[in-house]
């Protein structure tokens, strides 16, 4: 029998890890999470392309093109969704003013905090609280998520677009052997990876009106991490190689395809949330 401790060196009861997906899926289906993400997905693909455009923005201050920064998207999401992204992104960038330049930052980053606003309250659900913040905190909070995203996703570009040629380069320098570079190469994408928990675990510190530790949100973000990668990968090599929405939906079969992933990916967020109230309310029974 597998068990799973509530916390590490925090709890003294276990459970199945059968029961503890029981309590999951109760805890979903009472919060209404599958009809919440679907209303993320809505907010997310409005604040998605001022986003990108906003980190468009942020690359022409570094040696990175647009379209390595798209491929960095392109690699977990279906390819017409990537596709009607690219397109689209372009295109605004290629038509935007440059008079327009701050007021479209400025704007970009209003809308993308938008949808931050909306996942903040959903997490406030998960633990059943009520957000007493004042408005201008709440924004603050989302605003701070949504730099803190795009330092996150640059710093992934530059381990991506530069870390093999940086690894080269102290290959050969040092004289070091194919050893050092294929262990070079699995340790510039376990940062990556640890990048991207971090990221998780901040949004579910910060997030929730509601106090909690480090170490009670650990566990929803490994959750997180690779749920999204697993649902992303395997929904890409379905829609790549299975699905036919262009069949059934014409033009909009792209759009459906993107809100479709932003919809399991805001569902995988959210049962991180849930995941991490469960064991905070099963340590305090304890």
């Amino acid at each position: 029998m597998i068990y799973i401790n509530t916390f590490i060196q925090a709890s003294r009861k276990n459970i199945t890890l059968i029961e503890l997906i029981k309590k999951l899926w109760i805890e979903l289906a009472i919060n209404h999470v599958l009809g919440t993400s679907a209303q993320l997905s809505y907010y997310f693909i409005f604040a998605l392309f001022p986003f990108l455009i906003f980190l468009i923005t942020l690359l022409s201050y570094l040696p990175i093109s647009p379209d390595e920064m798209l491929n960095l998207f392109g690699q977990t999401i279906p390819d017409p969704a990537f596709e009607f992204i690219k397109k689209n992104v372009l295109i605004i960038e290629m038509e935007r003013q440059g008079k327009l330049l701050y007021f479209g930052i400025i704007t970009a980053l209003w809308a993308t905090s938008t949808g931050m606003t909306a996942l903040i309250r959903a997490l406030n659900q998960a633990y059943r609280v009520e957000d007493t913040r004042p408005f201008w905190k709440i924004r603050g909070v989302a605003i701070l998520f949504t730099l803190g995203l795009s330092l996150f996703i640059l710093i992934a570009l530059i381990l991506l677009v530069f870390g093999h040629q940086l690894g080269l380069w102290l290959a050969f320098f040092f004289r070091l052997g194919l050893f050092f570079l294929v262990l070079w190469d699995t340790l510039r994408w376990l940062s990556i990876i640890s990048l991207l928990t971090f990221a998780f675990a901040c949004l579910y510190y910060f997030s929730p009106n509601h106090k909690v530790d480090w170490q009670s949100i650990i566990p929803g973000s490994f959750f997180a991490v690779g749920g999204w990668i697993i649902i992303s990968l395997g929904f890409s090599y379905y829609v790549n190689h299975f699905g036919s929405y262009e069949a059934v939906y014409g033009s909009l079969g792209a759009v459906i395809v993107l809100m479709t992933w932003l919809f399991f990916s805001a569902f995988i967020i959210l049962s991180g949330g849930e995941l991490n109230a469960i064991l905070e309310k099963m340590r305090k029974t304890v």
